[in-house]
């Protein structure tokens, strides 16, 4: 009533179905995997996508200038995705999400029973908020590349990871040699923290710092 609404689907007895039973005044509907459209602008998503592309979905949603998500996941992924330093569950998605989003848990448990067909798992409601509180890198597909590999080793400490991740990460950036690198490793802030222990911020300056 408010607002043109896109709508992806793609099942396509279930188009069928929603052609039938929605308006189409204010809707336009795709048929398509999400992943794979092109989307139009928008301003809000609202959304109960398939858990096993929860994780492609946060990362597509990435790529977009919005306002605000609402989105449906699995409990033990919606753990992941707001999980912060120190806590087991803190990884990767959780410094990326907190990157490009204030992710704030709208409903911790959701039972199985809320839906049809039924998961075997419990769910979690989740807001994503787009916003920049950062300095934006000037790279952020090799921002999350970086993140990813320092997180392959995340009981290290930061000295440590990079030193591992050296070998897979010296052609993205360019560090020809060793030397080059260690060179770079020296003008770098808090190599003593471990990995899990650092925060959104602490990956941004500490990128910036090596691979800008």
């Amino acid at each position: 009533k408010k607002c043109p609404v896109v709508a992806v689907e793609y099942d396509e007895k279930l188009v069928e179905v929603l052609r039938g039973e929605l308006p189409g005044e204010r809707l336009t509907l795709l048929k398509g995997d999400f992943l794979q459209a092109r989307l139009p602008r928008f301003t809000k998503v609202v959304s109960l996508p398939p858990y096993g592309i929860s994780h492609d979905i946060v990362f597509k949603l990435m790529g977009h200038d919005f306002d605000s998500a609402i989105l449906v996941f699995q409990k033990e992924f919606v753990d992941k995705l707001t999980a912060f330093p120190g806590l087991s569950e803190y990884n990767a998605l959780a410094v990326l999400a907190n990157y490009y989003f204030v992710p704030t848990v709208v409903q911790a448990r959701i039972v199985p029973d809320s839906f049809f067909p039924r998961p075997q798992s419990f769910s979690s409601m989740v807001k994503l908020t787009c916003k920049r509180r950062f300095k934006p890198v000037k790279d952020e597909k090799k921002f999350t590349q970086f993140v990813e590999c320092l997180f392959r080793f995340k009981n290290k400490a930061l000295v440590n990871s990079l030193k591992l991740s050296y070998p897979f990460l010296k052609d993205a950036f360019g560090w020809k040699t060793e030397a080059a690198f260690q060179k770079k490793l020296a003008q770098a802030p808090i190599l003593d923290e471990k990995v899990y222990l650092m925060g959104t911020a602490d990956f941004v300056e500490l990128y910036r710092a090596l691979c800008e």
